[in-house]
């Protein structure tokens, strides 16, 4: 059996994906508290869902060129990549900053209390994590993995 906020995040998604009122290709998702973020292309924006109260917030279009390809969220803020590069803003989408360009495309962001754990991966051969320390705003550390 599906739960009510199952149900409700189902029900934004079946909205987003065959409303009329976007062109944008929806490109990921992510979803922090009762607030469910979907990332689309073009024009680059973010759509914001309400869970408790089932309707759309304001939408947050990205001031960055290019094309987004992954987004996260948790309490202290937006994560979104384009292809390389990575950036951070509020929940709201404002005060956006550069945080780093890994060596390959984005392909997933996760937070473990205050660190931002970034994977890239090059050709499907290589693996790179990259540890953002949102307090001490600065990269812990690298890692590289080859197969």
């Amino acid at each position: 059996m599906i739960n009510s906020g199952c149900r409700r995040l189902v029900y934004a998604l079946f909205l987003i994906c065959f409303s009329t009122f976007s062109q944008a290709a929806w490109v990921d998702t992510s979803k922090t508290g009762d607030v469910a973020y979907f990332l689309f292309d073009s024009p680059a924006s973010i759509k914001r869902y309400s869970l408790p109260t089932q309707t759309f917030l304001a939408d947050i279009s990205l001031a960055v060129a290019g094309t987004p390809n992954k987004i996260h969220s948790d309490i202290d803020g937006l994560y979104v990549s384009y292809g390389q590069a990575v950036y951070r803003s509020d929940l709201g989408g404002a005060n956006e900053l550069h945080l780093e360009d890994m060596s390959g495309n984005v392909t997933g962001m996760v937070t473990t209390g205050n660190i931002l754990v970034i994977t890239a991966g090059l050709q499907s051969q290589s693996l790179f994590l990259d540890f953002y320390d949102a307090v001490n705003h600065e990269f812990a550390s690298q890692v590289k993995w080859k197969r």
